[in-house]
């Protein structure tokens, strides 16, 4: 995942993009926007999606 990538290279070794909230993910926003022309937050992330549709209880 590259805001892994870049978070790891800059030396945070256990980022993991998909366990931070949709708030702290923030902070990426304009520059990835920039750079890829589109932004995901965490919760939108297909392992996320996945995961609450399994934890779901009517």
């Amino acid at each position: 995942m590259y805001i892994n990538k870049e978070e790891r290279r800059t030396g945070d070794a256990t980022f993991n993009y998909t366990k931070i909230t949709d708030s702290d993910a923030e902070f990426g926003r304009s520059d990835t926007v920039k750079e890829k022309g589109f932004y995901i937050l965490p919760s939108e992330l297909f392992a996320n999606v996945c995961r609450k549709a399994f934890e779901f209880d009517e």
